[in-house]
């Protein structure tokens, strides 16, 4: 038998104990509301979004990616190896909830980032100079190779490739996955003018 309020006992509810119902659904609901927020990826907003890596702004969403972090933030990146390298970064008790990487064919489709066939070194021009691209699993192969020259690469891969100081992309250059400081900023510049 499920327990039902009649109409006088809910009446008789004090305001106290009303807020703090309202107070509970409205927690459930915000925690339902972000959990369905960050479950599925959002388009990249060339000119308006920023990389969370290296503070560029997108102009190209078939370079970008997104990160679902391990609270559920979701964070857009301008291009495969900023994605990869902020992955690197994050502490190893706090990996990403997902990556997704944009289609260069149709960039509005996003693919899982352990899923997705990668192009290195082809004649795609990211924005980081990386020349990483990503296509989805089904993706003809052959004819990506034929069309855009480069070699084929995993995530697996993409990852080591950003981990590699000799390979030219040094993850350390960007801002950290935890958002920069002030002194932060202040050391980089320090650095700089030396």
């Amino acid at each position: 038998m499920t327990p039902t309020l009649s109409r006088r006992d809910m009446l008789s509810m004090t305001a106290s104990t009303m807020a703090s119902t309202m107070a509970w659904l409205a927690v459930g609901g915000l925690g339902l509301s972000t959990m369905a927020c960050t479950a599925s990826p959002r388009p990249l907003v060339p000119g308006e979004d920023s990389c969370a890596f290296c503070r560029m702004t997108i102009d190209d969403a078939r370079f970008g990616a997104l990160v679902v972090t391990a609270k559920g933030r979701l964070e857009p990146f301008d291009s495969i190896e900023c994605a990869a390298a902020y992955v690197q970064g994050l502490a190893d008790n706090e990996p990403p909830r997902t990556v997704w990487v944009a289609d260069f064919s149709a960039p509005a489709r996003w693919v899982d980032a352990t899923r997705a066939v990668y192009l290195h070194g082809s004649r795609l021009r990211s924005p980081m100079g990386r020349e990483l691209v990503a296509f989805a699993a089904d993706a003809d192969t052959t004819t990506l190779l034929a069309e855009h020259g480069g070699t084929l690469t995993t995530w697996s891969g993409v990852r080591a490739l950003v981990s590699d100081p000799v390979a030219g992309f040094r993850p350390t250059a960007g801002p950290s996955p935890q958002r920069d400081t002030a002194a932060d900023t202040a050391a980089r510049a320090s650095a700089h003018a030396h």
